[in-house]
């Protein structure tokens, strides 16, 4: 305590250096040490690769290491951990000019690296901050986005990749202590060492509350839906409704088309193993997919049925909160938005996608041009995106031809038969209700709306009913019914009107 409060007396200059180079374990203003206890454990091909590194770090004066990764945790643990190759102490610090002031010669005493963290836009360019009197190698974490660049000595890049499966099996058993859900864990998830440690930890929480000594699958499911509480921020929202199989009611030509799409997903990352060397140099195991139909058609609920399956997160992106008028912005949040959820292993829905990755335009002015530079980066990120993005559309012609080339499967959603109809008023009624088969068979014959009208239509019908407390008549539904065709500015079908009114007319 008199160390800290002497430390800010003190500010930085001579007397900071001074009380530094005396007393070892004096923290430098702006600067932090990393505990133990906030330590990922990395796998043996991280930590191989951190002792490559660490080698060619030291052959050349002034030379810099950039670290690039989504998750800060991880990226302070690999920078920590070269820095044991080389036996010095990372020290992390702030870029403030005010607080570099001194740090060169406190670096080369004391026997520390300098590591340094930057925040960067897709476009942007940082200069590693030089330290006066200290030639020495430094270290830069950053994200998967911007460029650094240096003043004077070499650049080494090196983006830490995802742990094999194998190496994953390690991880999670090392933590939770089972072999058997380690297994499960990860074939099914392509996590990265932070996030695994991550879940972990969050797993345990959830166990303790179910009463339960050590977790299960249910367990790492809701601890993953914890970990991203607020960690989107307004970019995303979630959608936690879990759907079952047999909630969905799709035609079968393009129920086969979602069988493909869930085998994709679930072999993304092996897909190329025993593949020729063409598809091996430009492999990417993200998996990007279009689905296109008018409204009311399933598409957002597919979704929903394809992250219930899969055991991860969606989350509905917010084109409100990622599309910005201000220039570079919407690239930054995009970019933002993606390494998050990359890192975190979640799957994206972009409904509307159009807004977002539409056709490119002529250029008449400074806003096309802008326009249109935004496009280019979308495309280009979102081709080299890891994880799942599912894009929800009502027609294919909206977009770039160059996009939807980068998609790995475009499914159509058409509107329902009258077999899938009945289908629809079947799951959606439920058993609580007073309508026939030969009603039910009237409205899948009579009445041409999608899924989504049907459902609202349910709703409405169960408002009357529960009204009147009683089950859902018929005419219930012919009221959800008008109102539904009121909002598509049509009349409610004459077969319905009739049959309703014989109906009456017999009761």
């Amino acid at each position: 305590m008199q160390r800290t409060s002497r430390m800010r007396t003190i500010g930085i200059g001579a007397g900071a250096l001074a009380l530094a180079l005396h007393n070892k374990d004096f923290l430098w203003p702006g600067s932090s040490n990393f505990e133990h206890d906030n330590m990922v454990i990395l796998p043996e091909s991280i930590r191989a690769e951190a002792q490559h590194q660490a080698t060619a770090l030291v052959d050349q004066a002034n030379s810099i290491l950039v670290i690039r990764s989504a998750s800060l945790r991880e990226a302070r643990s690999v920078a920590s951990e070269v820095c044991r190759h080389i036996n010095v102490e990372p020290l992390f610090s702030s870029t403030d000019p005010a607080v570099l002031k001194g740090l060169g010669p406190l670096c080369l005493v004391n026997n520390k690296l300098p590591v340094f963290k930057y925040d960067m836009a897709p476009s942007e360019t940082q200069y590693v901050a030089e330290l006066p009197g200290y030639d020495g190698p430094r270290i830069v974490i950053i994200g998967p986005d911007g460029n650094i660049e240096s003043q004077s000595g070499s650049l080494l890049q090196w983006t830490v990749p995802v742990p094999k499966q194998n190496e994953r099996q390690a991880l999670w058993e090392r933590y939770l202590g089972d072999q058997d859900l380690a297994m499960r864990l990860a074939s099914d998830h392509v996590h990265s060492a932070g996030r695994i440690m991550e879940l972990a930890h969050l797993s345990f929480r959830e166990a303790r509350l179910n009463e339960r000594l050590k977790p299960d699958d249910e367990d790492i499911r809701q601890a993953a839906w914890t970990a991203e509480e607020g960690n989107l921020g307004s970019l995303a929202q979630a959608i936690t409704a879990r759907i079952p199989d047999e909630a969905l009611v799709l035609p079968a030509n393009t129920r086969q088309e979602l069988v493909y799409l869930m085998q994709r997903c679930k072999n993304r990352e092996s897909l190329d193993e025993d593949l020729g060397i063409t598809v091996k140099a430009r492999y990417q195991m993200g998996v990007k997919a279009l689905f296109v139909g008018p409204s009311g058609t399933g598409k957002t609920l597919v979704a929903s049925w394809i992250a219930t399956l899969l055991g991860l997160p969606l989350y509905r992106v917010d084109l409100a909160s990622v599309v910005s008028k201000y220039i570079g912005e919407t690239e930054k949040n995009l970019a933002t938005l993606l390494a998050k959820a990359e890192q975190s292993e979640i799957v994206l829905l972009f409904d509307e996608a159009d807004s977002l990755f539409g056709k490119r335009t002529d250029i008449k002015d400074s806003n096309d041009r802008h326009a249109n530079s935004q496009t280019n980066y979308l495309l280009q990120r979102i081709e080299f995106y890891k994880g799942i993005v599912l894009l929800t559309s009502n027609s294919r012609g909206r977009f770039d031809s160059a996009f939807t080339r980068r998609l790995d499967k475009v499914i159509e959603f058409s509107l329902p038969a009258p077999e899938e109809r009945r289908s629809l008023w079947q799951t959606h009624l439920g058993s609580k209700h007073t309508i026939s088969l030969k009603q039910l068979n009237q409205l899948a014959v009579g009445s041409d709306l999608a899924g989504g009208h049907i459902r609202n239509a349910v709703l409405s019908a169960a408002v009357q009913a529960k009204s009147s407390g009683r089950q859902i008549s018929f005419d219930d539904i012919v009221i959800g019914l008008e109102s539904e065709y009121r909002k598509l500015g049509r009349q409610l079908p004459a077969e319905i009107k009739q049959y309703q009114r014989r109906k009456s007319a017999t009761d």
